[in-house]
């Protein structure tokens, strides 16, 4: 049970971080990055840069780019901080 409060935590963490960007735009897991809320390049690395200050976490842009929609970038928080989490056991 744990674990899910810990998934949900994560996930409106980075709800949080993308609300900004979604001016009138209501978050669901298939919003589409790009498409949906427009963010570019730029942005991305904003949002890189966030997800780094809130999770103390390292983001490559390579690996923020290949999250297209708002899911894919909760399971890579989800994974990058479960990795952190293994390697310190």
């Amino acid at each position: 049970m744990a674990k899910d409060s810990g998934q949900a935590t994560v996930s409106s963490r980075v709800y949080e971080i993308l609300r900004p960007y979604a001016e009138g735009i209501a978050l669901t897991p298939e919003t589409h990055l790009s498409d949906d809320l427009n963010i570019d390049s730029i942005e991305l690395v904003e949002v890189g840069v966030a997800l780094e200050k809130e999770f103390s976490k390292q983001f490559t842009i390579t690996s923020l780019k290949s999250c297209p929609t708002v899911q894919d970038l909760v399971k890579l928080v989800e994974q990058t901080v479960a990795a952190e989490q293994v390697q310190s056991v």
